[in-house]
């Protein structure tokens, strides 16, 4: 649905007047994330000029969203992990994913029930999970990994915030991404 030649490789290709009308995004806070992440590479001012780009907003799960853009019903997407698109094309879905100026990514995480009725367990599944053997599960799943150099820049928009920091940020990003999209 998009010319190889009109897909973005970067976040300025978004404003592209070939693609009005063409990108969506989700409410899911990935796609606030990702907001968060265009004003801190390219200001106010670009998010604002985004609105111009007429980005439909869609209030599915990541997957739901994913099977949108398979089937047609959406050209593309500033808000697809990578992970998700891979195992997508291992399936011969007509889809790709290219970085733009940096790929949103999760630093995942793990916790532990307060009173757990088997904490020690839940602490030897924690240290699985993160540790090596853990991690090498998670990249057979075609997550990726913390360890691993990846050919393109990976982004925590969230990063050095603390956790009220952080949701507060995400609101503004949240309310940025409402008022750029249209429903």
């Amino acid at each position: 649905m998009i010319a190889s030649t009109q897909v973005p490789k970067n976040f300025q290709d978004l404003l592209r007047p070939e693609l009005k009308g063409k990108l969506a995004v989700t409410t899911e806070s990935s796609s606030a994330r990702v907001i968060g992440s265009m004003l801190k590479y390219k200001g106010d001012g670009f998010v604002k000029k985004l609105k111009d780009q007429e980005i439909r907003l869609f209030k599915l799960a990541s997957l739901g969203f994913l099977n949108l853009l398979i089937a047609g019903e959406i050209a593309g997407s500033p808000t697809v992990f990578r992970n998700q698109v891979v195992v997508m094309k291992e399936k011969d879905a007509p889809i790709d994913w290219v970085p733009l100026d940096v790929a949103m990514a999760n630093a995942g995480g793990s916790a532990i029930i307060a009173n757990a009725p088997h904490p020690h367990a839940a602490l030897l599944l924690t240290d699985f999970v993160i540790g090596a053997e853990g991690q090498k599960l998670m990249e057979q799943f075609r997550y990726g990994v913390a360890w691993k150099e990846y050919p393109f820049k990976r982004e925590y928009p969230e990063r050095g915030m603390t956790t009220a920091q952080y949701q507060d940020a995400e609101e503004k990003w949240s309310q940025l991404l409402r008022s750029t999209t249209h429903r």
